[in-house]
């Protein structure tokens, strides 16, 4: 392999609400060989993992941002603290939330880590990010 590509090119930011005061924090999910393995072994394929999103299977949601975060899988504190962000933050709004950021990361996936490129022109677009909830 001789090309080299640009690092962090295919991250996904999104903002999460931390607390019931609605603390912010801005999150990066990273696509990683990692992350496609881990949750294509759990559900048999990216695309069931599409779908289930599509469908906002919060399990399944929570699984992509844990990965996607680089958190440590297995560890109930850190899955229970991201349970508890995803559910204050929402994970549907009138720009897609949460939904459309792990939509976003599981195309990135599919695309090498890299945004997949817009169609018919060849341009690899930066992916799109949920608004900051204000």
């Amino acid at each position: 392999m001789t090309s080299k590509r640009e690092l962090g090119m295919g991250n996904i930011q999104a903002t999460l609400i931390i607390d019931s005061q609605g603390t912010q924090q801005t999150v990066i999910l990273k696509p990683s060989l990692h992350a496609m393995r881990t949750l294509s072994r759990k559900y048999s394929g990216l695309q069931a993992v599409l779908e289930k999103v599509l469908r906002v299977d919060f399990d399944v949601m929570v699984d992509v941002f844990e990965v996607g975060m680089q958190l440590p899988l297995g560890n109930p504190k850190a899955r229970s603290e991201l349970e508890q962000s995803l559910y204050l933050s929402g994970v549907l709004d009138q720009e897609g939330g949460l939904v459309a950021v792990a939509t976003n990361f599981i195309n990135v996936l599919l695309h090498g880590g890299k945004p997949p490129p817009l169609a018919g022109t060849g341009e690899v677009p930066q992916p799109p990010n949920p608004p900051n909830a204000s």
